[in-house]
């Protein structure tokens, strides 16, 4: 082989060994860039974790101190609403004392006879004769009837239904007090205290109770339990007669239970209550 092929074909080699070398180095560094680029990103990662930590660090701090500020005792004192009937005499007190109340029967009156001396069992009181339902007093015919004014509501107001008594007090800032009795129940009595909305254009009044108000002024020997809590309509009137005024069951869009729970518990869902204005 001559001298020149010799070295021609040396130098092929050599271009060929730097073409694989440079291609190696281009592989390295895109290599080392891809590495860079994967680097970066994970660095980026790493910052976004640590800006959102110290951000969620930061809102439990302001969370805290504002918990400590309003619970460690910078809070302002909170009111109980003001009770419109606490310095009113309660209704309670001005019902007369039963004649003769349940179970109560005088020695020198009484009807039970002695018990017989020959050991046997006593006699048994004799059962009372429940009384009677009372019915219900007819409403004076819707068209012979006027709307009574916001003014005229004022006061205190009792309905009779028998052996049953309800008391409505409404104070001049439409706060109201409902408390029923039953003669079946002893001394438990129902009432329901809030605020009402009366509109004189059309007679609807809204009654809402609020529970925040608690029950009404303690009594004696009487338990109070809950008449209800829930919203109401009522249909106002009146007759010539300024003292006395009439409810008769009303509607709320939307509602399925729409008779009020007095109008129920005296059977008078369809004729309507009476109300006499005691002072």
């Amino acid at each position: 082989m001559s001298e020149d092929s010799k070295d021609t074909k040396a130098g092929k080699n050599i271009g060929k060994q730097g073409g694989l070398a440079a291609a190696a180095a281009s592989g390295r560094k895109k290599t080392g860039d891809a590495r860079q680029v994967k680097l970066g990103r994970v660095k980026g990662d790493l910052i976004g974790v640590v800006v959102l930590a110290v951000g969620v660090a930061a809102m439990i701090g302001v969370s805290y101190l504002a918990y400590v500020r309003w619970y460690g005792g910078s809070q302002p004192e909170q009111q109980a609403p003001e009770d419109e009937f606490a310095e009113m005499e309660s209704p309670e007190e001005e019902m007369p004392p039963e004649e003769n109340p349940e179970g109560a029967y005088p020695d020198e009156e009484s009807d039970i006879p002695p018990a017989e001396e020959s050991g046997s069992e006593s006699a048994a009181p004799p059962e009372r004769t429940p009384e009677p339902a009372p019915i219900p007093e007819k409403i004076p015919d819707q068209s012979t009837l006027a709307l009574p004014s916001e003014k005229q509501l004022a006061g205190s107001w009792t309905a009779n239904f028998g052996s049953d008594k309800a008391f409505l007090q409404i104070s001049g800032n439409n706060a109201f007090q409902l408390i029923f009795t039953s003669g079946a129940e002893g001394g438990v009595r129902k009432y329901s205290r809030g605020m009402l909305t009366y509109d004189s254009s059309t007679g609807s009044l809204i009654l809402q109770p609020d529970s925040a108000l608690g029950e009404p002024k303690a009594v004696e020997g009487v338990t109070y339990k809950i008449l209800t809590m829930r919203r109401y309509q009522v249909n106002l009137y009146k007759d010539k007669d300024e003292s006395v005024i009439y409810w008769k069951p009303g509607t709320i869009e939307g509602r399925s239970d729409q008779v009020h729970p007095l109008f129920l518990f005296t059977n008078r869902q369809d004729s309507g209550i009476k109300w006499t204005k005691s002072r």
